[in-house]
């Protein structure tokens, strides 16, 4: 049978390196990312976001304070903190070690996160809505640093500049501001 969540198989039996995790959601409901150092992988799904161990096959650790939809997720550049959203459109910055939630960052109105982005120098995440705001956020002083509002259309996509400056992102219509 299947592995439990957090569980996983070898695929050594099959002649195929790694290791296959068990089904964590359906209808697409699920989302990955690679930590900085390219040794942990945080899995997002079925309201729960994990920590796993591609190279032994163990989930390291379980946050369990989001819920619904599997929304983005961003590691930090130093790979100490993660960024995550849910379906109510809170973003949450997780000390990535603990699983201990640090800032919390509300959503402006009824927005839903659409990406989130971590600043090169790691002093800054981007969040974007799918209702046409950024909203920066200052993770050393748990405030916000920027917004910008009012975006002819929603935010599919942004990304900061290599030297953290600014901001490039594209709107639903496909058009790219930068």
């Amino acid at each position: 049978g299947s592995p439990a969540f957090g569980e996983a198989k070898s695929h050594s039996e099959e002649g195929l390196p790694g290791f296959v995790f068990p089904p964590l959601a359906t209808y697409g409901d699920c989302v990955l990312e690679w930590s900085p150092d390219g040794r942990q992988l945080a899995v997002r799904a079925r309201g729960q976001l994990s920590i796993m161990e591609p190279s032994s096959g163990k989930e390291l650790r379980r946050f369990s304070q989001h819920g619904g939809y599997a929304g983005p997720i961003a590691w930090s550049p130093d790979g100490r903190l993660l960024a995550s959203a849910g379906n109510h459109g809170t973003t949450l910055i997780w000390n990535a070690e603990t699983g201990v939630v640090l800032q919390v960052i509300e959503r402006p109105g009824c927005a839903y996160v659409a990406d989130i982005d971590w600043s090169p120098d790691g002093k800054s995440v981007a969040v974007g809505y799918y209702q046409g705001t950024v909203r920066i956020w200052d993770v050393s002083a748990d405030k916000e640093a920027g917004r910008i509002d009012g975006l002819p259309d929603s935010v599919h996509s942004i990304d900061w500049s290599p030297d953290s400056s600014s901001l490039a992102l594209v709107s639903g219509n496909g058009q790219v501001l930068a």
